[in-house]
């Protein structure tokens, strides 16, 4: 996930903070690679702490604010959450419009979507 890039830290502090830095830097690249591949607009990233959530699209501030928690989770349910919160660029609501796109860049959304809160911490 991290290109094999060594991370030294002298704190625990300043391990979540590189590690903060690592995790953005790897989500902003795939949410690019997402929106490109969806043809949808490109939002600020940011990344932070949140309990209920795994993301969140604020279409009127054109940022996707993702959960530092995901840096627990594998690539593949990452991607899942990106196209997720990607798919509300076009569809706000969880109808079966958003569902039906979603499912075309996600097939296995349910599958990972399942796997995601089975290890939900």
């Amino acid at each position: 996930m991290f290109n094999n890039e060594l991370i030294t830290f002298d704190n625990r502090e300043q391990l979540h903070k590189k590690l903060k830095k690592a995790f953005l830097k790897y989500l902003t690249e795939r949410n690019t690679h997402f929106a490109s591949l969806m043809n949808a607009p490109i939002y600020q990233v940011k990344l932070r702490e949140m309990r209920s959530r795994y993301g969140t699209n604020n279409k009127s501030k054109k940022t996707i604010t993702y959960a530092m928690m995901l840096i627990y989770y594998s690539p593949e349910i990452i991607d899942s959450v990106v196209m997720h919160e990607l798919t509300h660029c076009f569809v706000y609501d969880h109808s079966d419009k958003f569902y039906r796109l979603l499912y075309k860049y996600c097939p296995d959304y349910d599958i990972l979507r399942k796997k995601l809160i089975k290890a939900a911490f």
